[in-house]
């Protein structure tokens, strides 16, 4: 049964989990107050700390923010497919999506990417947008497909 049986008009929203976010946060912060207690030692110049300190508290703050705001990452509605608030296409220009994994040299783990092809508002050629899904995300890629299917009325195909 789909989720979407009850509210046709239900949107699909994909956030990052708050729960990864804090823990992040909190390792960071914690790493912010060991440094500034290992100061009086001595153990590093003051440029050293000073560059300790920021690189620890600044993202500390950072992912704090990232949770307490919890922007929608990806929306799924009647309307079409959002991206970060942006509008990415509409079900009349939509003809795709597909979900991607894709390792880079430099990358130790593997992105796991939101393919959409549509045709861009007065050309007949098809485009692709490429959306970075999280790993922190509070759905599955799958979900994702699912309510894409769901909203445009197509079968989506993943292989």
């Amino acid at each position: 049964m789909s989720t979407f049986a009850n509210d046709p008009d239900q949107a699909f929203e994909v956030r990052q989990t708050r729960a990864v976010l804090y823990r992040i946060a909190a390792v960071f912060l914690l790493l912010f107050v060991a440094i500034a207690a290992d100061i009086p030692s001595g153990r590093f110049t003051w440029s050293v700390n000073i560059a300790l300190l920021a690189g620890t508290l600044l993202p500390g703050i950072g992912f704090l923010l990232k949770a307490r705001l919890n922007v929608c990452a990806v929306r799924i509605d009647k309307n079409g497919i959002q991206h970060n608030g942006r509008h990415i296409t509409n079900w009349d220009q939509f003809h795709e999506a597909r979900i991607v994994g894709r390792q880079q040299v430099n990358q130790v783990l593997p992105q796991t990417v939101l393919q959409i092809e549509y045709n861009r508002p007065g050309t007949t050629e098809p485009s692709r947008y490429e959306a970075l899904l999280e790993t922190s995300q509070d759905h599955p890629a799958e979900a994702i497909l699912e309510a894409i299917a769901h909203f445009s009325g197509r079968r989506i195909h993943n292989p």
